[in-house]
């Protein structure tokens, strides 16, 4: 089923990391209800104080797409649960999920209109390369399939909120629609301001290297 990427500007003006706070902390999205949210948050920054350029908050993730190795099986998981796995190449079930986006014909080419965001792991490119690895980690690849975000124009300071409809991917415990979710974000980010977001706890632990100095340069002359 195809989806119409649709495009609203919205009045005022948040600051996204206020917005993402809101997001997390939300109980219809974020770590109390959406589990693609809780670990594949995705927010697109320009840079702190970015007086140009564009930013963008995820509001919805419609599933979450991971291969551990190249040529590997395929995992669609929508909140943990397994949606479907496929043989099928990694690139053909990207392009074809991408397809289902119908994007305006006059759509800017410097903005982002939905779809994957995430990450191919350096392992993985290198034994795409048929470079050997010592180990592999559990997602080669991991991309969320986004479907709203707020667009952050930094230059103009204007706010537009981008969906695919019909939508998916809202959260599950709730009966907002997408809209009203956004409102209730907006409206709880204005109350917040940056000094209450704080800073994450450090992360307790010790760093080991993967090769020694002399190992490593041997590996790249």
């Amino acid at each position: 089923m195809t989806a119409r990427v649709v495009r609203e500007q919205l009045d005022g003006w948040v600051d996204p990391e206020l917005l993402f706070a809101s997001v997390m902390r939300s109980p219809y999205g974020g770590v109390t209800a959406d589990a693609n949210l809780t670990n594949d948050a995705v927010w697109l920054d320009a840079g702190p104080h970015a007086s140009s350029g564009f930013s963008y908050v995820a509001l919805s993730i419609s599933f979450v797409l991971t291969q551990s190795h190249p040529g590997g099986e395929v995992t669609l998981r929508d909140r943990g649960s397994v949606l479907r796995t496929t043989d099928v190449a990694l690139n053909t079930v990207i392009n074809d999920e991408l397809a289902r986006l119908v994007v305006p014909d006059d759509a800017a080419s410097d903005r982002f209109m939905l779809g994957f965001v995430g990450w191919m792991a350096y392992d993985w490119g290198a034994q795409a390369c048929g470079i050997p690895v010592e180990a592999a980690g559990n997602d080669g690849v991991r991309m969320a399939f986004v479907t709203s975000v707020v667009e952050f124009d930094h230059e103009r300071g204007i706010m537009t909120f981008v969906s695919a409809e019909p939508h998916s991917g809202a959260p599950s415990d709730t009966a907002l629609s997408p809209r009203e979710y956004l409102d209730a974000r907006l409206s709880h980010a204005r109350s917040l301001n940056s000094g209450s977001v704080g800073d994450a706890p450090a992360i307790e632990g010790s760093l080991s290297w993967r090769h020694s100095d002399t190992t490593y340069a041997s590996m790249i002359r």
